[in-house]
C-alpha cells in the first residue's frame, strides 16, 4: 500500500517550493490535525531530494513519521535518531528534539550535510 498526495497537500508543497525559489528558507505550514502534514513533509523531501532531518518532540510522532514516509516513499533510506538509535547516514533522518540537541549528537549531525530541516509540531520547538 502506498500513499498519494491529496490536492491540498500538493498545493502546500508547490507553495513551499515557490517560496524556496524566491529565497524564503524559513516557512511554516499550518493545517488541522489529521490533514496529513507528515505526508506533506515526505512529499517535500522527495521533491527536493536532499538529505533531510525531521524533528519531532514525542516518540510517537517520530515512529508515525517513519512509518508514513516509508509508505509514501518506499525506496528512500530513512533512519531514526532517538534514545540509543543513531541512524545518521540515511537520506531522511527522523529524530527527537531532545536527542538531537545533545552536544555529542549535534556534532555528528552537523557532519551529515543535511540540506532540509523540517519540524513537526513546530509550535513546540524553541528558537
Amino acid at each position: 500500500m502506498s500513499l498519494e498526495l491529496r490536492d491540498y497537500q500538493q498545493e502546500a508543497i508547490a507553495s513551499v517550493l515557490e517560496e524556496f525559489s524566491q529565497g524564503t528558507n524559513r516557512q511554516l505550514i499550518a493545517l488541522p490535525t489529521g490533514s496529513g502534514k507528515t505526508i506533506i513533509m515526505a512529499g517535500l523531501s522527495k521533491e527536493i531530494n536532499k538529505k533531510t532531518l525531521i524533528l519531532a518532540h514525542r516518540e510517537e510522532l517520530i515512529e508515525q513519521a517513519y512509518e508514513k514516509i516509508k509508505l509514501f516513499w518506499p525506496e528512500v533510506s530513512i533512519g531514526i535518531c532517538m534514545a540509543e538509535r543513531d541512524e545518521f547516514e540515511s537520506q531522511i533522518v527522523v529524530g527527537s528534539v531532545q536527542s538531537c540537541c545533545r552536544q555529542k549528537r549535534l556534532e555528528r549531525l552537523k557532519e551529515q550535510g543535511f540540506e532540509l530541516l523540517l519540524v513537526d509540531e513546530a509550535h513546540h520547538a524553541s528558537s
